[in-house]
């Protein structure tokens, strides 16, 4: 065992360059990869893009159902062709829409002013 160690141990050795190359990988040369062109949102002819309100971003959100439910909504979704992210979002939508329009109806302030103003036009 003591001959394999001197062995490790001598300069030059290609263990020790090995073992060079995996502590420090930073030394080897790595290719550039191309970054993907950035798509930018266009509005149409005439029409200007509010900063302001277009979100790039996503919100995570748990949703805690019972078994059966939850089963029945996958197999659902599963035969309209639509994923159950998108479906339950829709759904979620469109109860914030629908309560933004009570609101106004009774003059109450359940929904913001700023859901309801990024929601206008939709």
């Amino acid at each position: 065992m003591t001959k394999q160690r001197k062995r490790i141990l001598q300069e030059g050795s290609p263990v020790n360059e090995l073992l060079g190359k995996l502590s420090n990988p930073a030394t080897e040369e790595t290719p550039e990869q191309p970054r993907p062109p950035k798509i930018e949102a266009k509005a149409p002819k005439g029409y200007k893009l509010d900063p302001h309100y277009i979100e790039k971003k996503t919100a995570r959100l748990q949703l805690v159902l019972k078994p059966t439910t939850a089963n029945e909504l996958k197999r659902f979704c599963k035969g309209q062709g639509v994923s159950v992210n998108d479906y339950v979002g829709g759904l979620i939508e469109r109860a914030l829409d629908t309560q933004a329009k009570i609101d106004e109806g009774f003059k109450t302030q359940l929904i913001s002013d700023e859901y309801k103003q990024a929601r206008k036009g939709k």
